[in-house]
């Protein structure tokens, strides 16, 4: 199979993220071919956007004497998918026309910022990892204004490294609303974004490099560098002699895909769009430079 390759870049590329596309309303076979992008970052900062169909660079742009911790395409009431959202060192989120590489707004926040996540239901939500296991949560993110410098600062959970963030994952459930994933090194923690509190806190697997929300069923994945995945359902239990209840989650299935050694390790996953509401789901991973699929069914 020929794969086109971008080779734009004139460093090596740290952070990558690919457009956004309705493929739930059939809008992806509708699609025209530069209607679907892919923004990379290098070390030096320089953002990229490119046509992978054409395998042609688009628009290139960058904010000065900064590195991009994060990138997000942002859809702002549908109306267009040539924004995108990044990151920066220097606590600083911009909002870029990805079109001509304009910057629409620029903010710089009074606290830590180190990953960004956008509230899939809706876009004037979103949430930072900050110092320790703190969370930062803006809800005044919208095309046309600028947001406030100001963000709700919560605490997840007590850690003692107070000097850079415990949080290695920040995931918003596709499935359901107003549910966080807050995923450290040992605990995976479930906030309520409009209760503001956690619902539940739980050791999982080490090595996680991926946390998955499937967009159309209470489903996770987790996917761990040696490649092992976990599939994980949402569990409600209650006590009929107290009055309490508990929410969990239960890891229903396993899998390892195949490595050519111990040495492989994987760096990153993501699930199919197009398949989530299917029968049978496929998960991209990629392995010390090779992409492996793996089929659930």
């Amino acid at each position: 199979m020929d794969v086109p390759i971008l080779d734009k870049a004139a460093a090596a590329l740290c952070i990558t993220s690919c457009s956004v596309q309705n493929c739930g309303t059939g809008l992806c076979k509708k699609s025209r071919t530069e209607d679907y992008r892919i923004a990379s970052s290098d070390i030096g900062g320089q953002i990229i956007i490119s046509e992978p169909i054409s395998a042609s660079k688009r628009c290139q742009f960058s904010h000065a004497s900064t590195n991009v911790l994060s990138m997000k395409w942002f859809v702002w009431k549908d109306m267009s998918r040539d924004f995108l959202l990044s990151l920066h060192s220097g606590d600083t989120l911009i909002l870029w026309n990805t079109d001509n590489g304009e910057k629409i707004w620029s903010v710089s926040y009074n606290v830590p910022l180190f990953d960004l996540a956008i509230d899939p239901f809706d876009p004037c939500h979103a949430s930072f990892s900050s110092l320790g296991c703190n969370i930062a949560l803006c809800s005044d993110i919208s095309f046309n204004n600028t947001p406030s410098s100001t963000c709700r600062t919560v605490v997840i959970c007590e850690e003692q490294i107070k000097s850079a963030t415990s949080i290695q994952n920040l995931v918003y459930h596709n499935a359901y609303r107003n549910i966080l994933f807050v995923v450290t090194q040992s605990q995976v923690h479930c906030f309520h974004t409009e209760l503001f509190a956690v619902l539940f806190s739980m050791t999982h697997e080490p090595n996680i490099i991926s946390w998955l929300c499937c967009s159309s069923s209470d489903a996770i994945f987790s996917v761990q560098a040696g490649g092992a995945v976990s599939l994980r359902v949402g569990k409600f239990s209650s006590n009929d002699e107290r009055a309490d209840a508990q929410f969990a989650l239960e890891r229903i299935a396993f899998g390892d895909i195949q490595r050519q050694g111990n040495q492989q390790r994987a760096v990153g996953a993501c699930l199919c769009p197009v398949t989530q509401s299917l029968q049978e789901l496929y998960i991209a991973i990629a392995i010390s430079g090779a992409i492996q699929y793996l089929a659930l069914e």
